[in-house]
């Protein structure tokens, strides 16, 4: 009759108890919502195109990018030049005794001079100024196939520049939402350890009552280690996940500047598969 008069008490605090921690659980989730307004009102909230603007501005790959472009381009104005018309300008000063040279030299300034011993024939100098215009008119083919090959390879700088922007683009877009899909793990996960830890109070109650078994209790125990287990692992992927993001952007990125999850808004899918390639690119 003793223990048909305590088990209503029991019960009935049982009841309180659960639902205090009821509550407690519902308000929780709006004083830490209330918290991350009130930082976020003083950080600038940070939207996946300000960070890709950001990667496309700062990323080391992207910069090594253009600069091969500007180097193809160098080399493709190089190859052009051979098809325009040349002009240089040339000095030279000549000072020798050379038979050779001494009868080339002379007859060029028309200044041989008769009964010229050509064995020895002395000292000589000359000074020579002048310009010359060069006009390639054919090559064989090689200099049309340097250019095309100067062209091919600014083409393949160009699509290599679009495939390290491309990957960027989809590297941080990838980590910005590996990020909220943690900090919404996190949130489940530290819901779920409330909801499990307020079950346990109550089969601990229930089990010094006399009224669940041991092996119900250990049971809720490992679910609430594994609930905490995975509040562990969403806050190690969200950390993960903003490394990266200040990897890929050269940006900080706190976790108050990520914007909650109605305010991201994904833009409208094209309705042709033209526009998606253009969007895309």
């Amino acid at each position: 009759m003793k223990v048909k008069a305590v088990l209503p008490r029991v019960i009935i605090l049982v009841a309180v108890a659960f639902s205090a921690a009821i509550v407690k659980g519902a308000e929780t989730p709006a004083s830490e919502a209330s918290a991350v307004q009130d930082s976020a009102s003083n950080t600038a909230v940070l939207m996946p195109a300000d960070l890709i603007r950001a990667g496309l501005a700062s990323h080391p790959d992207r910069s090594m990018a253009l600069a091969r472009i500007g180097a193809a381009e160098a080399m493709l104005a190089t190859a052009r030049s051979a098809f325009y018309p040349s002009l240089g300008l040339y000095s030279e000063y000549v000072r020798g005794d050379a038979p050779s040279a001494y009868l080339f030299k002379s007859i060029d300034q028309r200044k041989l001079p008769p009964n010229t011993d050509f064995n020895d024939p002395g000292d000589f100098e000359n000074h020579e100024s002048g310009a010359r215009l060069r006009l390639n008119l054919y090559n064989g083919g090689r200099d049309y196939l340097d250019l095309e090959i100067a062209r091919s390879n600014l083409a393949l700088t160009h699509l290599d520049r679009q495939g390290i922007d491309n990957a960027l683009v989809a590297a941080i877009i990838a980590a910005y939402f590996d990020a909220l899909t943690a900090r919404a793990m996190i949130a489940t996960s530290l819901r779920s350890v409330e909801t499990v830890r307020s079950r346990l109070k109550v089969m601990r109650v229930r089990h010094a009552a006399g009224g669940a078994l041991k092996s119900d209790l250990l049971s809720l125990e490992v679910r609430l280690a594994m609930a905490r287990e995975a509040v562990l692992m969403g806050k190690n992927a969200f950390e993960i996940a903003l490394a990266a993001l200040e990897q890929l952007t050269d940006t900080a990125v706190a976790p108050a500047q990520l914007p909650a999850e109605a305010a991201v808004i994904l833009p409208e899918p094209p309705a042709r598969v033209e526009e998606a390639v253009t969007m895309a690119l």
